[in-house]
């Protein structure tokens, strides 16, 4: 079992619904929601065996920022406990099969099933696994949050995922612009990405953080009080901006918020 925190934050995000049934050896390993202002209108969970490559997902709730992502393929028609779902195979079994449909009075509900066998037993896989979902009264939480971003971050959703790296739990907070520019906060006990860092660095002090950044990379790493290491990086911006002050910016008002809850990692 990973130890972070004791979990809460700002924002409180129900799990509405889980799979009761999955193939031996598959434990939870990540969650991700998506945040649109005060709400969190999609949540992901993912359960993984040892093998990096397999993996069942239930994405709960739909917003138009995933539209790009949207599966798209050959579809059959399926009976999910009355209600009719899709069932579509996306190119060849390395891309992945996906069953979703929406039970009256609910998000869309959606699974996706990667794994490395042939593309019918990963349907049928699909099939089995929707037929299992029912509700969770369980929650998440969301505990970081922006104090500032610039306009074409500010005015997007963003993503935050929980999940782990090896025996280090790590979180991570993502936003995609307007223009297409890419925010990265990860958070953790990990300092794989600082110590894989081989440009230029130079010291830098955040409110009561030490740390380095590299310029070249527009990236930032620093050390909290608590042993949680943060890596950052901003792609450059429209305009000219001057991208190190942003993001200097960015993390000084930047809240942490209580670090989360991972007790459930490898659960069922």
């Amino acid at each position: 079992m990973l130890h972070a925190g004791h979990g809460g934050g700002w924002l409180e995000v129900p799990l509405r619904f889980r799979p009761t049934w999955l193939p031996h050896g598959y434990g939870e390993g990540q969650r991700s929601v998506v945040v649109d202002g005060t709400q969190a209108p999609v949540l992901s969970r993912v359960w993984q065996t040892g093998a990096v490559s397999q993996g069942i997902s239930l994405l709960v709730g739909w917003h138009s920022s995933l539209d790009p992502d949207r599966p798209n393929g050959p579809t059959t028609t399926i009976d999910v406990n009355g209600v009719p779902g899709r069932l579509i195979q996306v190119g060849d079994q390395n891309l992945g099969t996906y069953l979703t449909w929406q039970p009256t009075g609910q998000p869309q509900l959606l699974i996706s099933v990667h794994t490395d066998d042939s593309a019918k037993a990963q349907q049928n896989l699909a099939v089995r696994v929707a037929r299992s979902v029912r509700p969770d009264p369980g929650v998440t939480s969301v505990g970081p949050r922006f104090g500032w971003l610039p306009l074409d971050l500010a005015a997007v959703p963003w993503r935050l995922a929980h999940g782990f790296a090896g025996t280090n739990w790590v979180q991570d907070v993502s936003v995609s612009g307007t223009g297409g520019r890419q925010l990265l906060i990860s958070m953790g006990t990990s300092a794989e990405m600082r110590l894989a860092n081989t440009f230029a660095t130079a010291p830098i002090r955040i409110r009561d953080w030490s740390g380095w950044q590299v310029p070249e990379m527009t990236q930032l790493f620093l050390m909290l009080p608590d042993g949680v290491e943060v890596f950052a990086q901003l792609d450059d911006g429209p305009g000219g901006e001057q991208v190190m002050p942003t993001l200097i910016r960015i993390i000084e008002e930047f809240e942490f918020g209580p670090w989360p809850d991972m007790s459930w990692i490898g659960g069922r």
